[in-house]
């Protein structure tokens, strides 16, 4: 997933003085967690005075998770090694 989602050698601002990569930051946020929108309990959307959608998030909120999900590199395997009985 990482590969896809290409959070494997995103690097933060202060590292090559780019943006993170916000791709799995987006992606988890609206798929796997809170979603785009602020719903009422009974699965409504939440409306602000001038009737428009809430959003869950904004784009700082994005910017800032986005900062967590640097500098992941793929590991090589690692050998299996015995586990000792006890004795």
């Amino acid at each position: 997933m990482a590969t896809y989602l290409t959070f494997i050698g995103s690097r933060c601002h202060a590292y090559r003085l780019q943006v993170a990569d916000e791709n799995f930051a987006r992606e988890s946020l609206q798929l796997f967690t809170i979603g785009l929108w602020k719903l009422n309990g009974d699965g409504t959307h939440v409306l602000d005075g001038a009737g428009a959608r809430v959003p869950t998030y904004t784009e700082r909120d994005l910017f800032s998770f986005a900062r967590v999900w640097t500098g992941f590199e793929q590991q090589a395997r690692s050998k299996p090694r015995p586990i000792p009985l006890c004795p």
